[in-house]
């Protein structure tokens, strides 16, 4: 899928839709072009904005210069690939798997990354997956919401600890939050007690964004 130069330049000025659409997990979806980034929604929700996600910015700029060491990165809610990109930008070439439940979701993100290259697409619940793959990761990237909410599996005990199972020794654990009342905020609260004391919470408004090395 290709965006044409004047769809581009346009979208300095104004998202532009490019595509709207429906899945089984999501009755609403909608790809549009944002300051020259694919940026992809649901009704109430942003899922990916290309380079410019900042919850994986802000994480990964923590990381520093450890994320030399990442050779191989789990993304468990992949959108459409803002992972991906925000790693090549800042020079990084690992191989990612990306997780996803919504096929509509992965095909977008096959079509819209630049390359295929050292990736492997996998539909299927990120609770599913963790549970039953054997491979180790240098990095986990938990980025699972539906729309605004983050599903209650992220903050049992069981996934937080099959998570940090699945990195290699010195790998880091990445986990965007959303505190959208206080429910969210006790159960941020909860997660945040299950993680080392070193870990880092960054904030981005109602995001919390959890860095941890184990």
């Amino acid at each position: 899928m290709k965006a044409s130069r004047l769809q581009i330049i346009l979208s300095y000025l104004f998202p532009v839709k490019i595509w709207k659409g429906s899945s089984s997990k999501n009755p609403e979806l909608e790809l549009s072009l944002s300051n020259g980034e694919w940026q992809l929604a649901t009704h109430d929700a942003i899922y990916s904005d290309g380079k410019k996600y900042r919850p994986l910015v802000s994480a990964f700029w923590s990381v520093g210069r450890d994320l030399k060491k990442v050779n191989s990165v789990l993304l468990l809610g992949s959108g459409i690939g803002s992972g991906v990109q925000i790693l090549h930008e800042l020079g990084f070439y690992p191989s990612f798997t990306l997780v996803d439940n919504d096929e509509t979701v992965l095909q977008l993100a096959r079509r819209l990354l630049p390359s295929t290259e050292c990736l492997r697409f996998v539909c299927q619940n990120a609770e599913d997956f963790i549970r039953k793959d054997n491979t180790a990761y240098d990095m986990v990237v938990v980025d699972v919401f539906s729309g605004r909410n983050v599903p209650d599996f992220v903050t049992s005990p069981e996934f937080i600890e099959q998570c940090l199972h699945h990195l290699t020794p010195g790998g880091i654990l990445v986990i965007n939050f959303m505190l959208n009342d206080e429910t969210h905020k006790q159960r941020f609260f909860t997660l945040r007690q299950m993680l080392p004391e070193d870990t880092r919470v960054i904030e981005i408004g109602i995001n919390r964004v959890v860095v941890t090395k184990v």
